[in-house]
């Protein structure tokens, strides 16, 4: 996510947020993806394929191909909080 963005919805680098796609009235989540702060414009956010792909509305595709609009998804983007309190969740990473 761009770093700025990031800052004014409060999140803060490898913390885990959930990802709302919107179109046409209907929502799709993803739950806990790791927030990455990046050099990206302000305003947009970057996921790996197929890992968004749930993101994609079947319904909006290109114009002429008919391929699905996997590079233009309205989303939102906001933090997780630990269970009945109000701190950030974060990643936990394990090695072998």
């Amino acid at each position: 996510m761009n770093p700025q963005d990031m800052a004014e919805r409060n999140i803060i680098e490898k913390q885990l947020v959930n990802i709302t796609s919107h179109f046409e009235g209907q929502q799709r989540k993803l739950e806990k993806f790791i927030a990455i702060p990046y050099d990206i414009p302000k305003g947009n956010t970057a996921a790996y394929y197929p890992e968004a792909n749930p993101l994609v509305p079947v319904a909006s595709v290109a114009y002429i191909s008919n391929t699905p609009t996997s590079k233009f998804v309205i989303i939102t983007v906001e933090p997780v909080l630990v269970e009945n309190r109000r701190e950030p969740a974060f990643a936990t990473v394990t090695t072998a």
